[in-house]
């Protein structure tokens, strides 16, 4: 019954205060002079930068855990064939992921390249 009661007022809850966050008056007083959420190209690629070399360096992390975990599974397989096929595909899938970082660092050249502006040579 408690539970019951718990879920419909969560219920009510989700659906009733996103409307009121509707409600409530816009702080812009001339909502047609706006500022544009990027001003430029060089601001477009500098956010990209921005966003690719978080992710980077995270994939890079989790890519050196993962071959230090393929690497103890290796060492510590006992000569299994099932663990050794695990710790191999663990290590390809980790060399997979590392590709796929490798690919998105490029990412803010090639959208300087695609979006024509000669100037950002080396954007990041």
């Amino acid at each position: 019954m408690i539970t019951t009661a718990l879920s419909r007022l969560v219920l009510v809850a989700l659906l009733v205060l996103p409307s009121l966050a509707l409600a409530q008056g816009t702080t812009n007083p001339n909502p047609t002079s706006t500022k544009p959420l990027f001003s430029s190209i060089n601001d477009i690629v500098s956010k990209a930068c921005d966003v690719v070399n978080v992710v980077f360096t995270g994939a890079i992390i989790i890519t050196i855990i993962f071959v230090l975990l393929a690497g103890i599974k290796y060492i510590t397989n006992g000569a299994d064939p099932g663990k050794i096929a695990e710790a191999h595909k663990q290590l390809m899938w980790a060399a997979i992921g590392f590709a796929v970082a490798l690919v998105a660092r490029t990412m803010p050249f090639i959208i300087a390249t695609v979006l024509g502006d000669p100037s950002l040579a080396d954007p990041c």
